[in-house]
Parts: structure tokens; sequence; C-alpha cells
């Protein structure tokens, strides 16, 4: 191998490694708005249609509020501070994350955040303006006590002691907003009640390395949100409410704080969505004060469409998320609030996909919308009813219904693939044995020569939605081993009439047995049920001296339905 050869080589086994080390496009939004940089986007695939995955008991869910996502959990603002996670693909509830000190009086819709294996919760004055973490920093606000903080992330208690802090820096006004971060320097808002401009509103940029001022920019209105930045362009977008009449939206430089542009919009909190190629999407309007609607606006400021005012989408405390060409929003609640009317309750009670490029709605559902976020392919939001709500891919496994939606079985087949959908009918030890993927295995061995070793898996399939699913996708995790003949085990579906072979294997070590099904959808589901089976490959035999079993040993199951 001459020095060039081994050059490319190099360089090539630098690109492998790296890409391996990277997260899968679009697997979580740990955030408030995505990221540090609050753009709202993810590269992620987003559902087509309103196909429900799950919709979660009654958790207290903060109205309002939008939610985070990472290795798998969805956190939730369950309010007083509290921070829950779900199991995205299932809603199973994993309990309590984060305990809060109790009610502050303020309602607050702030979202927590996920940063290096860490869940992180706003602190107890805070009022909407959620933590953000970068740079080893965690950057928080305190509303009345006009400042934001930033605390070094090692020892960070949830700044309810100050041995951590780096620095603060006081704003004018109430301190709202979630802070956004890029290279070094950190983007505050701030307001003091504007009344058709009276000149309240403040955008900051500071140093993080000593929380001093880079610049200032005075805003006519209140800026009650957050900003977004776009860090390829240099520009910041930031919105302001009017108690009294119309926003606006801002198009500040980055780097000095000058306006780039301003257009009007409803009056609103909502931080924008920026799509990958630099569109700039918000939403805005207060029930029982102003018409409510959603925009689109592109890079120069031109107004490229925004919803009709009849159709109410669109919400002063919901901040958009795009992804896949879709802008995902929502509807105002038509509750009232505690004080009643005309007070309406804070959040939203409907769910709409629209079209990126025009507006036109691609689907709606009556329920969720509170600032909605992407992640693998699916979307979750937060009701006015204390549910979240996830729409796409649904995943059937057994944390959720087993026992009593979804069922196990395992004993001795005939064959290697069987003509019966019921065997083998034995109820297995424990369902918790296959729930989950931890090495703890739900074990069968064969007793009688001739007989193979085989598990049984029935997902109750939900009547409503069998008609949106196109693909069913069936993942085995465990191990197939015989005493003396050959490993390996066979995965297999039931296609209303036999079974069909989805994958197989020859190792008697831990392995995966994945495969799918894409046309003829209906010939899976019978009765409401998909049927799935592994068998060992070699049945039990004897000689004269010893006997040889058949093994199965499941560590976790699961099928996945995608419209």
């Amino acid at each position: 191998m001459n020095k060039y050869t081994l050059k490319i080589f190099i360089i090539c086994l630098t690109l492998l490694l790296v890409a391996a080390a990277q997260p899968a496009l679009g697997s979580g939004w740990a955030q408030f708005h995505m990221n540090a940089q609050h753009t709202g986007y993810s590269d992620s695939t987003a559902p087509d249609t309103n196909f429900t995955a799950w919709i979660s008991e009654d958790i207290g869910a903060q109205p309002s509020s939008s939610l985070v996502v990472a290795d798998g959990l969805i956190y939730v603002n369950c309010g007083n501070e509290n921070v829950t996670a779900l199991n995205m693909y299932t809603g199973k509830n994993e309990g309590l994350k984060v305990n809060g000190p109790g009610d502050n009086g303020l309602d607050s819709w702030a979202s927590p955040c996920y940063y290096n294996g860490s869940i992180y919760r706003a602190r107890t004055d805070a009022c909407n303006g959620g933590p953000m973490a970068a740079d080893g920093k965690i950057f928080q606000s305190d509303w009345d006590g006009n400042h934001y903080y930033c605390y070094n992330e090692s020892g960070y208690n949830h700044g309810e002691d100050t041995s951590n802090e780096f620095w603060n820096f006081t704003v004018s006004g109430y301190a709202q907003g979630t802070p956004a971060y890029y290279d070094g320097e950190v983007y505050l808002t701030s307001w003091g009640y504007a009344y058709n401009g009276s000149g309240n509103g403040h955008v900051y940029c500071v140093y993080v390395n000593n929380g001093t001022q880079k610049w200032h920019k005075d805003i006519p209105l209140d800026c009650c949100g957050s900003a977004s930045l776009n860090t390829s362009s240099g520009i910041l977008y930031v919105t302001t409410y009017n108690f009294g009449s119309d926003g606006d939206l801002y198009a500040l430089y980055m780097d000095n704080g000058t306006e780039y542009w301003n257009r009007s919009i409803m009056r609103t909190d909502s931080t924008p969505a920026i799509d990958d190629n630099g569109y700039i999407y918000v939403c805005g309007g207060c029930r029982g004060y102003s018409d409510m609607m959603t925009y689109c606006f592109a890079p120069n400021g031109t107004k490229m469409w925004n919803t009709t005012a009849s159709d109410q989408i669109g919400d002063w405390t919901c901040s958009v998320a795009v992804a896949d060409g879709k802008v995902f929003v929502g509807k105002p609640t038509t509750e009232w609030g505690p004080w009643g009317a005309p007070y309406y309750a804070m959040g939203c009670d409907g769910t709409y996909a629209l079209n990126a490029s025009n507006g036109n709605i691609i689907w709606s559902y009556e329920g969720g919308g509170c600032s909605p976020i992407v992640a693998d392919g699916m979307i979750f939001t937060i009701g006015d009813d204390g549910k979240v709500y996830a729409f796409g891919k649904k995943t059937y496994d057994f944390t959720v219904g087993a026992g009593t939606d979804h069922f196990a079985y395992e004993g001795e087949v005939s064959s290697v693939n069987p003509s019966s959908s019921t065997v083998p009918n034995g109820n297995i030890a424990a369902y918790s044995n296959i729930e989950s993927d931890n090495e703890v295995r739900e074990v069968f061995t064969t007793s009688n020569t001739g007989k193979y070793a085989a598990q049984r898996f029935v997902f109750s399939i939900d009547s409503n939605m069998q008609q949106w699913i196109d693909t069913i996708n069936v993942t085995w995790n465990g191990k197939a081993y015989h005493d003396s003949a050959g490993d390996g085990a066979y995965l297999y579906i039931w296609n209303g009439t036999g079974y069909e072979n989805l994958d197989d294997n020859s190792v008697d070590t831990d392995g995966t047995l994945t495969g799918e099904v894409t046309s003829g959808i209906s010939n899976y589901i019978n009765s409401d049920k998909v049927t799935v089976l592994i068998v060992q490959k070699n049945a039990q035999t004897s000689d004269l001296f010893n006997t040889y079993q058949s093994h199965i040993e499941t560590d976790y199951v699961k099928l996945v339905a995608t419209p």
C-alpha cells in the first residue's frame, strides 16, 4: 500500500467512524423548539395522515407547553415544575423524572430541556421561558426578577442555589424568553407591557464567556417569546405581542441587532420556525381578541402565504414545527379559563398539518396542538386536556396491553413452519421478560423428540386505523440454538392462510431478526390481530446417550404499523 492509498484509506475510515457516531436523522428534539438556535425544524420524515399512534392518559401536561424527546423518551412539563417521561413509541408512563417544588402561581408553559444525559426544568420563579443548554452551560430566566442566568453544567441544581452561577444579566422588563445560543453568544428577549407601541420590547446579545452585553435593540412592542436564529444567513427572528392590536415579526442581524425587515402579523408569543431553505413560519392571534392565523415568509420578508382567519389556525402561545414539507400547528381551545368568560383558557384542542409551500391543510385532528414537535417520523403535542398526543407510526409491544390486547404463547410445534396460526398455545412465564430489550429473556426449551421450540406473539390492531396502514414491520431480538444440530431461527408472520418468512439467522448468540410487508396489508390482519411466530430451526433429537434440545430465548419483540 503506497502513501496515497494509505491516505485515502485513512480518510474513508475517518468518515465512516464520524458517520457511525452521528445520531439518526430526526431522531430527537432535545430542547425547546428543537435546538439551542430554536429553529423549530427537523430533518425527520413526518406523517401524511392523522393516524394516531397513541394518546396518553391525563397526566396533567401543562397546556401551551412544548415537549422534548431524547433517547426514546418524551419529557413533559406536568405543572408545578414536575417533569414526567413517556415512552415515545407506546406512550407508556415511565414516571416522574424531575420533582418540582410546587405551584408558583404562574401556570408557566416552560418546556424542559435534555442535555448530556440529564433533564432540566425551569426555575421556580420563571414564567414560560424554560432552560436552554449549550457549550457546557445551562441558561435560565426569572421573569419578574428581570434576569437571565448562566450556570455551569457541572453541579447544576435547577437554579435553586447560586454555587455554580457563572453570571447573570439584567434586562429591562420581564425576562420571559428561552435564551437562544450560537458561537459563544446568547440572545435574550424581554418586555414591559406595551400597548399600541409604547416601546417596551427588547432583544439583547450577550457574550457567554463573561456575561457582558454585545448589543441591545429596542422593539416598539413586547418581545414575550424567544428568538430563533438562522446561523447560515446571520439573521435572527423575533415576534411581538400587542395588547391592543396586531403584533410583528422582526428580522434582525445577529451581529449588531440592526433591523433587516419587519412584517405585521397577529399578536403572538410564538417563536418562529426556520426551514432548511431559510423560510420562516410563525403563527399568532388570541381567541376573543383577534383572528388566529399562520404565516410563511421568504428570507427577504416577502409573505408567501397565510391561513384564512375563518380557519382559526394558530395561537399566540403556539410555536409551529416544520418537517418533511409540512408545518405543524395548533388551533386554540374553546374552553373558558379559570376566570370564566370572556377569558379563554390557555392551550390548543386541535392539531393541523399544513403544506409548507402554500399553507393548504393536509390533515387535522381534534385534540392536541400545543407547540408540536417532530421526531423519528412522528408528531407529538399536548392538548388542553392534560394529555399527550402522538401521530405517525404506531408501535405495538408488550409494555402496554400485555395479556389484554397483546398475547404471547410458547411451546413445542411439530413443523418448522406450522400450518396453524394457533400453535404453540402455552402461556409464557412472564410478559415482563419480553417488554424491553434488556437481556432479560423469556426462555423455552423442548422436552419431546421431533419437536421444535417456538414462541407466538399476537398483536391487537386498532380497527379504526387498519385502513391507513401501508407497512407492517416486525422486529424480534433474542437467541435460538440447538444442543447438536443447526442454530438459529425463522421469523414468520401469518398471512391468513399460512406463515410467511420474514427473516432468519443461523447463530446461537443474541441477534435481531426483522422484516416487513408492504402490500395486501388486510391479509395479515385477521379478526383485528396480527400473529408473529419465532421457531428454532431444528427439532429435538436423541441418541443412546443424550438428548439434544431445541431452545428459544426472546428478549424483545415489537410490531410497527406505519401509515
